[in-house]
């Protein structure tokens, strides 16, 4: 019996954006309304992804692009990638002030504020981003045709990022599994984000911003996201209680997961745990042994195997979509096989 995967799967509602950019003039026929543009923030308050994961009252801060529309269908730049800050429970600032143009305007922001827009035209705007460590999340709003009303306006912000955990656990009593390193395999490091043309709504379906991803292949660009790694001397060793191999979970970039295959080297996604299982009475390994195919021999040190759990037809859908939460449930109990 090969080791086993359950996933759970946590909905959070997320919503799509859309995007424009414009010249650097100021807008020459439409007379300032002498109202100042202020903002208000709404995400998910309920934060159903858990821990780690910026809501509507942990955003700190946020960078957004504003564009407006004069009467001959010229757009104009408003607000190029300005830095708005939090000082209260939902109160925010940001300098110097800008009014209202007296024209409908297009606003595009995105949270953390070090997030680059790469490309800011009123026609096209794309994030070219990297997930590095997998700690940071990314949020996207957009509000189009906006018209200047009493009160701050308000940015519906969304994730676009999936977010991944992995537990695991063993049933196993004569025997003591010891793990070394949980890592996560085929999915892709770098993608590139275009805003939409809508205004993201609690209502904007996930697939939506699924759609604004576009992702490197990922047999020729891809990110082996490690979870978890110790030293020789300090592996960590399953119970039959759950064990999260990073308790914050990793942000990972929404794509389709790649099927997997093992034919000279293991492909596709899939999480491999380097482990060994050792005799709960006589202290010695009993697997990895002599019998062990090379490909599940984990590199680092041959002392350790590799129990591998491919994630394709498991998860549903086969797809990681933006703004949900997969947890993964590792069970190891026979000696890991190839699957």
């Amino acid at each position: 019996m090969k080791p086993l995967l359950s996933i759970s799967l946590t909905l959070a509602t997320l919503l799509m954006c859309q995007g424009c950019d414009v010249s650097e003039e100021n807008i020459p026929d439409a007379p300032d309304s002498g109202e100042y543009i202020d903002f208000a923030v709404a995400g998910e308050v309920d934060d159903s992804l858990t821990r780690s994961v910026a809501t509507t009252l942990n955003i700190n801060n946020f960078k957004v692009s504003a564009y407006a529309q004069d009467a001959y269908g010229t757009y104009h730049t408003l607000m190029d990638q300005v830095t708005v800050r939090r000082t209260g429970q939902n109160s925010w600032t940001y300098s110097p002030k800008v009014n209202w143009p007296g024209v409908p305007v297009d606003f595009f922001a995105v949270s953390p504020a070090s997030v680059k827009v790469d490309n800011n035209a009123w026609w096209n705007h794309t994030i070219n981003y990297s997930i590095g460590t997998g700690d940071r999340d990314l949020l996207v709003a957009v509000r189009m045709r906006a018209e200047q009303k009493s009160g701050p306006l308000k940015l519906n912000f969304r994730h676009a990022l999936t977010r991944i955990n992995i537990s695991l656990q063993t049933d196993r009593r004569d025997v003591r599994i010891e793990v070394r390193n949980v890592t996560l395999h085929g999915a892709p490091d770098h993608g590139v984000f275009t805003f939409p043309t809508a205004s993201t709504t609690p209502g904007t379906d996930p697939g939506e911003i699924f759609s604004q991803w576009e992702t490197q292949s990922t047999t020729k660009s891809e990110t082996d996201m490690t979870f978890f790694q110790s030293s020789a001397d300090l592996p960590h060793t399953l119970s039959d209680k759950q064990w999260e191999a990073y308790s914050a979970g990793k942000f990972m970039i929404p794509f389709d997961l790649t099927p997997f295959e093992a034919d000279t080297s293991l492909n596709g996604t899939y999480i491999a745990v380097a482990c060994r299982y050792v005799d709960a009475a006589s202290g010695e390994t009993v697997w990895p042994d002599n019998s062990t195919p090379l490909l599940l021999r984990w590199h680092i040190d041959p002392g350790y195997g590799l129990a591998v759990f491919p994630l394709a037809d498991t998860t549903p859908d086969s797809r990681w979509l933006p703004g949900r939460y997969y947890h993964y449930t590792l069970t190891l109990s026979d000696f890991p096989a190839l699957p």
